[in-house]
């Protein structure tokens, strides 16, 4: 797996979450704690929110979730930060933005000492 290709498999989650919702701007919240990834994508026009209410095929969701755990321990790598979670959020003009969260949410553990994060993602 490659960076864009990483990208990719998310943008194409969200999209297949989102369904036939029209939408201005479509958001993708992740949580990552450990080794599971915790989305949740929600749609936006103008001002107003709106839950997603398709599921992602299943094959899809799976690969989506490889997709996160990549690119948190590619960063990590890159940068020796932990990531413990990403917003992604695309724009009707096919362009996205993506912001890092660096502090743990409170509902997981802190790391053991030595611990490490990161898995084997090379397919």
């Amino acid at each position: 797996m490659n960076t864009e290709t990483a990208y990719e498999l998310i943008a194409l989650h969200a999209a297949a979450e989102a369904g036939n919702t029209h939408w201005d701007t479509l958001v993708s919240e992740v949580i990552i704690n450990r080794r599971s990834a915790n989305v949740r994508t929600y749609a936006q026009v103008g001002d107003a929110r709106q839950a997603t209410t398709t599921h992602a095929p299943t094959l899809l969701l799976t690969r989506a979730h490889n997709a996160i755990l990549f690119l948190r321990d590619t960063w990590c790598e890159a940068t020796g930060e932990v990531v413990w979670g990403f917003t992604f959020t695309y724009f009707s003009d096919d362009s996205f933005t993506i912001d890092y969260l660096y502090e743990r949410p409170d509902w997981i553990a802190p790391l053991a000492v030595g611990e490490n994060l990161q898995g084997d993602f090379t397919a």
